[in-house]
């Protein structure tokens, strides 16, 4: 207990430390991860078609004009705004004049393999502050630690306005209890994604049975395990083979896929193109 001493009072207050849940299971969770960056200076060249990401991208227009488009949706883009393109979503995109545009591809994951876009199915837009877009550029030329915490205080808060702004469109979110609950396996997969990587393996090093992971993370998340570890396998390829300039024995060799043979016939499962043909269609920017 403690005292305090309010004029010629003294209030006694029990003592209390009270904790807040979202800490413990969510906020130290939740990170962003920039896949790819850049200021790209751009014109009627940069005109792709159907492209597909497996990353969010963030667009800043500073000068110029542009669009992106599917066969619902059109955002022109412009100076002023700020646009989302979330992953999985298909548009083409168009320059319509020389433009410069501050491009982030990113994730932002409140469990590992879970964005918090990934529910969302369209690209949105809001206005950005003046000087906003300025203001980030020149955290990223100070480069000092104060820089890298204010520019991403910056970024999370216009992430955060997008979220609010998709919850108010009626954007059902998931319902993430059940991947909480497999939490420990989440974290183990993500640091242990490989092509080697076993589900006996895995329950060994978990001290639980083969049979008790399986049933307990189809479950609780809807998925099978081993379907779970390909589609973050097929994921992680996607991210090397469009933001690194690995060679495909390079890519083959990391993801500890025996030969590049496996490695494209596992590719090809999945996307029905070759890893090759698949970094061909890739957008800078």
């Amino acid at each position: 207990m403690y005292m305090k001493i309010t004029g010629r009072k003294m209030d006694v207050f029990a003592m209390e430390d009270k904790k807040y849940r979202m800490i413990d299971e969510e906020f130290n969770g939740l990170q962003i991860k920039i896949l790819e960056h850049g200021l790209l200076y751009g014109d009627t060249k940069w005109n792709y078609r159907d492209v597909v990401s497996p990353f969010n991208r963030l667009y800043f227009l500073i000068k110029g004009e542009g669009y992106i488009e599917n066969e619902e949706f059109h955002h022109n883009l412009i100076p002023g705004n700020v646009y989302l393109i979330p992953a999985g979503t298909k548009y083409n995109y168009i320059g319509k004049s020389a433009f410069v545009k501050l491009y982030f591809h990113f994730e932002l994951q409140r469990l590992p393999g879970i964005d918090v876009f990934q529910n969302l199915c369209r690209a949105m837009s809001m206005p950005i502050a003046a000087g906003q877009t300025e203001k980030l550029i020149s955290y990223l030329e100070g480069g000092t630690l104060g820089d890298q915490m204010f520019f991403k205080g910056a970024l999370n808060e216009i992430l955060g306005n997008f979220y609010l702004k998709m919850k108010d469109e009626g954007v059902v979110q998931m319902d993430l209890s059940g991947y909480y609950r497999q939490k420990e396996s989440l974290y183990y997969i993500e640091k242990n994604l490989s092509a080697q990587l076993k589900i006996e393996s895995m329950a060994k090093e978990m001290h639980v049975s083969y049979y008790s992971l399986s049933r307990n993370f189809k479950r609780d998340t809807g998925i099978g395990i081993k379907e779970y570890l390909e589609e973050m396998l097929l994921k992680k390829a996607k991210h090397l083979l469009l933001t690194t300039d690995l060679q495909l024995q390079e890519i083959a060799n990391e993801l500890q896929f025996c030969d590049p043979f496996y490695f494209s016939r596992f590719f090809r499962k999945y996307e029905k193109v070759s890893p090759r043909e698949y970094r061909k269609k890739r957008l800078n920017g």
